[in-house]
């Protein structure tokens, strides 16, 4: 079997959300080995984790309003990024997937082996650019930590899976979270999907040989089979969409 672990940056604000995530695993998942749950080291855990729950611990981001105390400082908005980014350092699993809180899965699925989500060579799904609306915010910042074009955008369809390998050669070739910072710190949006997504599309393109992941263009087809739902968390659990949705699901 691949170890595959899933990995979540979360806060307490988000802690609401977690219960129907756990739900939705223990309902429709099967295949995996953990969920590493990343918590700042200042911060109370959630209660009642199951027993698949490993946290680790990260250092302490800005919160909303708090003034930076350090030339490395950054909101918890970024710091999420980053953490997600260093994922190779907070697990040693073959496989890492990036969930969020405000994440459910919505359909059975053994991540062994279902077919849309190639075990054996992930795949990164892309995007045009000119296709990308508004997330054609993300490219000025890859384009400076990667010192390259990004050749398509890589955050139009969850779930975001990468092999450990790429995680770990892609932090290794920003720089590390020394570089991330100063990229937030120029104004520019940072999307860990798409840093990660376009250096494996940019080394996909260099390598002679087949890497450990793939890449597939985005279509409506694909956008339909996600196994992942994604609640948008500033709507508040109790809106009648979410709580309707959450019910559809199975999970209420």
């Amino acid at each position: 079997m691949t170890t595959i672990d899933f990995l979540v940056v979360t806060y307490p604000a988000d802690y609401v959300w977690l219960r129907y995530l756990f739900r939705s695993i223990e309902k429709y998942a099967t295949g995996f080995r953990k969920l590493i749950l990343v918590v700042e080291e200042r911060e109370p855990l959630p209660d009642d984790l199951p027993t698949y729950v490993e946290v680790k611990r990260c250092r302490n981001y800005l919160r909303r309003g708090e003034a930076p105390s350090s030339p490395g400082d950054v909101s918890g908005y970024f710091g999420q990024s980053i953490e997600g980014m260093r994922a190779h350092q907070h697990s040693d699993a073959e496989v890492i997937w990036i969930l969020e809180s405000d994440c459910v899965f919505k359909r059975p699925i053994d991540l062994q082996n279902d077919h849309n989500y190639p075990v054996a060579r992930p795949e990164i799904i892309w995007r045009p650019w000119e296709d990308a609306g508004p997330a054609k915010c993300w490219a000025d910042a890859v384009r400076d930590l990667l010192q390259h074009e990004p050749p398509a955008e890589c955050g139009c369809c969850l779930p975001f899976i990468y092999p450990r390998g790429l995680y770990r050669a892609t932090w290794e070739h920003v720089g590390g979270e020394t570089a991330l910072v100063e990229v937030v710190k120029t104004g520019k949006s940072l999307s860990q999907c798409n840093v990660i997504g376009n250096y494996g599309l940019i080394l996909e393109d260099m390598l002679g040989e087949q890497p450990a992941f793939r890449s597939r263009r985005c279509t409506a087809e694909q956008i339909a089979r996600q196994c992942i739902h994604q609640f948008w968390s500033h709507a508040g659990i109790n809106d009648p969409a979410v709580q309707s949705k959450l019910r559809e699901l199975g999970l209420s």
